[in-house]
């Protein structure tokens, strides 16, 4: 073999070895972000199995004496899993004054809302106002056409009554609503969720408890609450409260839906309790 043909035969060595080693080093590149994938993956699961332990054992703690049925639903932000927890044999709650943040978003789903609109959104949300949100319900065409909305949130456990305050209603449904106006802006857009953040951020003082009780001063929250005594001796009441809270530690909805309680005061005290609890494990 001549020398020409030797150098040949040597380049084309050279050239199948520094293929085979790029070869190499990318399956190696691969297989090292498979293995991260796969373990980034794991370490979720392994989180979010972790905190629904302890959201479990912490719920479960909470005094339920004076309280019937209950039920919570937390959406974490971080680990993008959703965490419940139920006291008593339930299934589905009377909304009370929770179904105005429903009512107020199917309303802006229709279109633009009006300078007269704006005024009875206010009063509905900031004020709880009852007589406003019938007056945006007759506006809609009156509670039969809520199951639109149930339908596009994929709220399958929701079912209108012919009072509005008394529509039925689970916690994670609540939690689909609250996701759209807080994540998702499928249904609405962000400009009109936003508009609904800002006026469940404040809501009058003597509404602010619920899903605010034991957060942290720098935390931001934006809630609902409904009440409705089922006797005039204020016995067997609703209570219920939904939101979004939010601070550098914690990102989260949340809905505490209650009734059966001895007294409305005593239903507060357990959704209050509920709602420390919560922040409390969240934000180690």
């Amino acid at each position: 073999m001549n020398i020409r043909k030797i150098k040949k035969v040597l380049m084309l060595d050279k050239q199948k070895l520094a293929i085979a080693a790029v070869i190499i080093v990318v399956a190696l590149v691969l297989g090292a972000s498979t293995n991260y994938d796969q373990q980034t993956t794991h370490n979720n699961k392994t989180t979010a199995t972790n905190l629904n332990r302890q959201l479990q054992r912490t719920w479960s703690k909470v005094d339920t004496d004076d309280i019937k049925n209950a039920q919570i639903a937390v959406y974490d932000k971080k680990t993008g899993k959703v965490y419940k927890f139920t006291h008593g044999s339930k299934n589905k709650y009377p909304t009370a004054s929770i179904i105005k943040v429903f009512i107020l978003t199917y309303k802006m789903s229709l279109g633009e809302l009006t300078d007269d609109d704006k005024i009875l959104a206010t009063q509905m949300i900031e004020d709880s106002d009852n007589d406003a949100t019938t007056e945006m319900t007759v506006s809609l065409g009156g509670i039969y056409q809520f199951p639109k909305l149930f339908q596009k949130l994929d709220m399958k456990n929701s079912n209108i009554n012919q009072t509005w305050g008394l529509t039925q209603t689970t916690a994670t449904d609540q939690l689909k609503l609250l996701n759209e106006l807080f994540y998702r802006h499928k249904i609405i857009s962000q400009s009109d969720s936003n508009y609904i953040i800002n006026l469940m951020n404040h809501v009058n003082e003597d509404q602010d408890w619920g899903i605010s009780t034991g957060v942290s001063d720098d935390t931001v929250v934006e809630l609902k609450n409904g009440w409705l005594p089922l006797n005039d001796n204020y016995q067997n009441a609703i209570v219920n409260s939904i939101g979004h809270v939010k601070n550098d530690n914690v990102n989260y909805t949340i809905a505490i839906l209650s009734n059966g309680g001895h007294t409305q005061d005593a239903g507060i005290d357990y959704v209050n309790a509920l709602s420390r609890a919560t922040y409390k494990t969240l934000s180690k």
